[in-house]
């Protein structure tokens, strides 16, 4: 049976118009002003050729850059980051799943975790450099650092959103553990899992960067200082392409997998986390802290480690209050 049409209300809303944005050519309308202003400025020598190079310049560089050099480096980047992805996903799944489902885990470490999250991954590379040199490992370590904490605090949010109702409708169900994980836990974390995968994704990617920047012989980070230690600036400026051009794919790639994967909205039931937040007063977070500084103490007097390499606490807190004491302060005339 058909089913009849409605005549028009009389003041329904018309159907909103064509809209340039809609074709998503509206994407190209920043890039290819910033192409033009380029081509401006050189054109017209607002700056010196050799800082500016024209876009032409750049581009015939580039047909004898990308096959020459940039194909042999640009894979052992993506190399690198593939392989710290893999680690740093699966050491932020474990630590999030341990600080979402087990309440005295998240209540002793989640605290000193959050501050060493809030050291940025750059910082550690001096230190590292001294344990690791300044090899493969020193790549890996940072990346996997720099991946492993977004996502270890986003898997733990999403297990924290899971309804408190829903445990308990688990628990009368009487579900094992794999159908707990299965129906309950991944869905739930997953929308957020995601979101802490791109996350990560573009904080390793900038962090592997960095640190072939500093200490690589080959990658893209070793062919962007190799370009300006000779002074080949329109090589600069294709690597500055490709590393901006390659976040960008992968980007995409990863939220192409997200919305394919994913088609259920993230809950946002803050309230009923499966773990309460740790009071104020509450001597639990400084358990761990203390307890590493008990070691790092008894390991200092026991010869455990070099002292060049970690000194004794009580040597760092009195070059720190050296330091503060130096400090000039000035009073109000």
């Amino acid at each position: 049976m058909m089913i009849p049409q409605q005549a028009p209300r009389t003041g329904a809303v018309s159907p909103l118009p064509y809209r340039f944005s809609d074709t998503g050519y509206s994407a190209w309308l920043v890039p290819l002003l910033l192409l033009t202003v380029w081509w401006l400025a050189s054109r017209h020598q607002w700056m010196s050729e050799q800082i500016l190079p024209s876009p032409l310049t750049v581009a015939s560089g580039a047909l004898t850059f990308i096959p020459e050099e940039l194909l042999h480096q640009l894979p052992i980047s993506l190399a690198r980051l593939f392989i710290g992805l893999g680690g740093g996903i699966l050491c932020g799944l474990l630590l999030g799943c341990l600080f979402g489902l087990h309440r005295r885990s998240h209540s002793l470490f989640m605290p000193l975790f959050t501050v060493v999250a809030q050291i940025p991954t750059l910082a550690w590379i001096p230190l590292l450099m001294l344990l690791l040199g300044i090899g493969e490992a020193l790549k890996l370590a940072v990346l996997i650092k720099s991946i492993t904490v977004p996502v270890t605090l986003y898997t733990c949010a999403g297990i924290q959103q899971t309804p408190q109702k829903l445990y308990e409708m688990a628990r009368s169900l009487h579900l094992t553990p794999t159908l707990f994980l299965r129906r309950l836990i991944i869905p739930t974390m997953l929308p957020y899992v995601m979101t802490g995968v791109r996350l990560a994704f573009s904080q390793g990617w900038v962090s592997l960067i960095a640190v072939e920047l500093l200490a690589s012989s080959e990658g893209l980070g070793y062919l962007l200082v190799q370009s300006r230690q000779l002074f080949m600036l329109d090589f600069v400026f294709v690597c500055i392409l490709i590393i901006g051009l390659c976040g960008y794919l992968g980007e995409r790639l990863l939220l192409r997998l997200e919305q394919r994967w994913i088609h259920w909205p993230a809950p946002v039931l803050g309230r009923d986390s499966l773990s309460p937040s740790v009071a104020f007063t509450s001597l639990t977070p400084w358990y761990a802290p203390l307890t590493l500084l008990l070691l790092w103490s008894v390991g200092r007097q026991l010869a455990w480690f070099n002292t060049a390499f970690l000194p004794a606490p009580q040597h760092v807190i009195e070059t720190l209050m050296n330091g503060l004491a130096q400090v000039p302060i000035c009073l109000p005339a």
